[in-house]
């Protein structure tokens, strides 16, 4: 199975890098590589840096794995892997100094752009920007290191856990749930992405479960 995720390609001399995600990471190395020696890669930023510093001294690493969910869609998992990708380059756009990257949107992202962007308008917390940058060590973490790091940032403890308490309601079944988004996709199994996209106005509903607004 292809490795799925956030990669840096991160200059040793002096630590600036440059952030992106890919349904199959190895090959997008490749293609990075191939392009950059060729003198031809789409960010100057980099090809640049590349040209002055030498091949020997960029690192390329994964600094999060994303795992597919089986109850999303292909389409909803790439949204999902977008808005993991966007965190990311929210930070990079406040640092612009350690940064080559030249734009601070994904690629083939229209569902994110501007207000449209679950993030629009929002800023992260100095917790969230600690959990990033622990994700984001300047060395290439195995599979077992980032289940670790799923497992201790996962639910309550993820910095970006979303609190808020939610008035769910199954079209279907007439029930009500009153609790958080986490709590709905524990107790009910469903996907974390079909959530999100429906707390954003995606969609309507999610396995018959819909948010009722507050009077």
């Amino acid at each position: 199975m292809n490795s799925v995720g956030i990669y840096k390609i991160i200059n040793k001399i002096n630590d600036k890098y440059y952030v992106g995600s890919s349904i199959n990471i190895k090959n997008r190395w490749y293609h990075h590589i191939n392009k950059l020696r060729k003198n031809e890669h789409h960010n100057p930023h980099l090809q640049s840096a590349w040209n002055k510093y030498g091949e020997s001294n960029f690192n390329f690493i994964v600094v999060e794995y994303i795992h597919y969910d089986l109850m999303e869609s292909d389409t909803e998992f790439r949204n999902r892997i977008l808005n993991i990708e966007q965190n990311y380059l929210n930070i990079a756009f406040h640092n612009k100094s350690i940064c080559y990257n030249s734009r601070y949107i994904p690629n083939s992202s229209p569902v994110l752009n501007g207000e449209r962007n679950h993030f629009y308008g929002k800023h992260h917390t100095p917790k969230t920007i600690e959990f990033l940058r622990f994700c984001s060590t300047g060395v290439k973490q195995s599979v077992e290191t980032c289940k670790k790091k799923s497992i201790l940032f996962s639910g309550k403890n993820n910095p970006r856990y979303d609190s808020t308490i939610y008035n769910f309601y199954n079209i279907k079944t007439k029930e009500f749930r009153n609790c958080t988004r986490f709590d709905l996709q524990q107790e009910f199994k469903l996907s974390s992405g079909n959530l999100s996209n429906m707390i954003h106005g995606t969609y309507k509903s999610s396995k018959n479960w819909t948010i009722m607004e507050n009077k």
